[in-house]
């Protein structure tokens, strides 16, 4: 009798930690694939063009460039872009201007993931050219 209690209590401590492991915390930052619903830019793609095209300023230096320059962020759960990061560069003044750019963004609408505002992962391309 004691074996048979020894192996039920085995498995359910099993079973506890397999479900804690699924669960994931505020920190955790998502992945395209696993939202229900992506984050996006206010008032959709189009606005977030004119956003770019409109606050874009650069000055084209002594080389010919043309291009993209690759930049991911977290979109927070409350809409707040953090970790900007360099993912493709072109060239210095270039992925200066592509990381200001995101860096000046406006509050996203954040990620859905089982009706609940998450924390999520995105890039996007910045197109330099001439």
């Amino acid at each position: 009798m004691r074996v048979f209690k020894l192996i039920v209590i085995s498995l359910f401590a099993f079973q506890s930690m397999t479900m804690c492991q699924n669960v994931k915390d505020e920190n955790y930052i998502y992945k395209a694939e696993e939202c229900d619903l992506l984050a996006q830019f206010p008032e959709g793609n189009e606005k977030l063009s004119e956003f770019i095209s409109t606050n874009f300023n650069w000055v084209q230096g002594q080389i010919t460039v043309s291009g993209n320059v690759f930049v991911s962020f977290t979109v927070n759960s409350n809409g707040s872009i953090d970790d900007v990061k360099l993912e493709k560069g072109l060239c210095t003044t270039c992925d200066m201007e592509a990381m200001r750019l995101i860096k000046s963004m406006p509050k996203w609408i954040p990620a859905k993931k089982d009706g609940k505002f998450v924390r999520s992962k995105m890039v996007i391309p910045i197109n330099f050219s001439l």
